[in-house]
């Protein structure tokens, strides 16, 4: 990301200049900000968090306290600079741009047969996130068992490496890895009866189409703060006295994921559906 940053940067000022912005809300409070390209942009109201030594370039600086709360909690604080009630943010939820018919032709091409699917999303944006791959041998099998297609999900050569590795160990898998748009994904999430993600941007896909998402979060970061941002969303992990450790890469053992055993997962995915109302 901080690459596109600094090569887009003057390309991205000189965008919002010609728009003449009156006012701009930079959400983020982590390297890299926006906060001098819109200083640079001469957008007069700047509002965001006073952070990184960037504070001055801002007209409306907001503290920023970690003290494990939901990201978009902190990020609903900068709406008062603009009169946004706190009443307000009770109503948020995630939402993304209606599915289209082909998109929904996509998704039905490899998945519209199959009266019962869950969706596994095995691989993280990096190994050290990812769910051992021993426990997505169990919970497929108990899948299978049950009646329910397990559908692996994935884009690119490391994702298709751990699905066809599954679906070739486990019979009765679906392997659509590779094999759908961003929007077919999408739509095949909306179609899907729960949800299996890792920390990834699928978890917060099937939160904003209300689908049930159990998220397989370690500890290198805080699963309060960084889960999908749902009722129809639960958490699995294992928690240790050092999570979360906030270690990028993570530790040698990697505890909070490797010994997050199958049997929690099922427990949480099936307390999750009967909450809202699924068994």
């Amino acid at each position: 990301m901080a690459r596109y940053y600094f090569f887009d940067r003057g390309k991205i000022i000189r965008e919002l200049a010609a728009c003449a912005y009156e006012v701009a809300i930079d959400v983020r409070a982590w390297f890299p900000t926006f906060i001098s390209v819109l200083w640079q942009a001469k957008i007069p109201v700047r509002i965001g968090f006073n952070r990184l030594g960037l504070g001055p370039l801002l007209t409306h600086p907001f503290e920023h306290r970690y003290d494990r709360r939901h990201e978009l909690e902190y990020q609903f604080e900068l709406l008062k600079a603009i009169g946004v009630g706190s009443s307000v943010f009770k109503l948020a939820q995630p939402s993304l741009v209606p599915i289209l018919p082909e998109a929904v032709a996509e998704a039905n091409a490899l998945v519209g047969a199959l009266p019962r699917y869950h969706v596994l999303h095995m691989a993280a944006s990096t190994p050290t996130r990812d769910w051992p791959h021993e426990r997505w041998q169990e919970l497929a099998r108990s899948l299978v068992a049950r009646g329910i297609t397990p559908v692996l999900s994935g884009s690119g050569q490391r994702d298709a490496s751990m699905t066809a590795r599954l679906a070739g160990s486990v019979p009765g898998c679906v392997d659509v890895c590779n094999r759908l748009s961003w929007n077919g994904l999408v739509a095949m999430i909306a179609g899907a009866e729960l949800v299996y993600s890792v920390e990834t941007s699928v978890g917060h896909v099937a939160a904003a189409m209300k689908r049930p998402v159990v998220a397989i979060y370690g500890g290198m970061t805080d699963p309060v703060q960084w889960k999908p941002y749902s009722e129809t969303a639960a958490v699995a992990t294992k928690l240790l006295n050092c999570h979360p450790c906030f270690i990028k890469q993570g530790c040698s053992g990697r505890e909070c994921l490797t010994e997050l055993n199958t049997e929690t997962v099922i427990t949480i995915a099936n307390r999750l559906t009967k909450n809202i109302g699924l068994i």
